[in-house]
Order: structure tokens, then C-alpha cells, then sequence
């Protein structure tokens, strides 16, 4: 659904990450991010496929799931900052992919 990126992309909160191939297990592989700055320097996250947006009393909210699959350093990563880096980097990649594709259906990126 996304495209590779040859050099680290930046958030809007100064997060520069990456997106990388993360094995899961011997046999399993899944699309990973990995951060390339700041205190998370190295952690890889996946997420669940199903990533949903959905609006409530007007404001839009983003609905996923995600596992740090490695982090290299002694600083275990803080749920709640992670969901904020994370929910940063899937919005910055979704509307890349909606600017690409010019729909929010991701069957449509995916056939491309």
C-alpha cells in the first residue's frame, strides 16, 4: 500500500523514520517503521492491517494497533508517547498515499 522511502521521511513533530521489513518470525515478514532520530533512535513498530478512521462529534480518530518489534536501546518505550509518534507517522503516511492515489480506498493503492 505505501511506497518505500530511500531516505528517512520527517513528522510533523520532528520524528524522522523509515519504512522497513520486519520479521516477525523465520517464515513471516510484515511492513515495519523504523525511527531514525530522537530518544526511540532505531526502534521498529509494525501495526495491525487494519488502521480506521473514524469521526466522533466532528474530530477524526485514528483506530490501530501496534508492536514494537525491536528497540535497541535501555529506554522502554512509553505507551502513551508511542501512540502519539506512531498516530504521527500512519497520518503522514496516509495522506501521502491519498495524494498518490486520490482516493482513501486502500484496495485501490494496493493494485497499483
Amino acid at each position: 500500500m505505501f511506497n518505500f522511502f530511500k531516505k528517512p521521511k520527517e513528522t510533523k513533530k520532528s520524528i524522522n523514520y523509515q519504512l522497513v521489513e520486519a520479521q516477525l518470525d523465520p517464515e513471516h515478514f510484515r511492513q515495519g517503521i523504523r525511527i531514525t532520530s530522537g530518544k526511540y533512535k532505531g526502534l521498529v513498530f509494525t501495526t495491525r492491517p487494519k488502521v480506521e478512521i473514524k469521526e466522533v462529534d466532528g474530530q477524526y480518530h485514528l483506530n490501530f494497533e501496534y508492536n514494537v518489534e525491536y528497540c535497541p536501546t535501555a529506554v522502554k518505550p512509553d505507551h502513551s508517547e508511542m501512540k502519539t509518534i506512531v498516530g504521527d507517522i500512519l497520518m503522514e503516511l496516509i495522506e501521502k498515499d491519498i495524494n498518490a492515489t486520490g482516493t482513501t480506498d486502500s484496495k485501490h493503492s494496493d493494485q497499483e
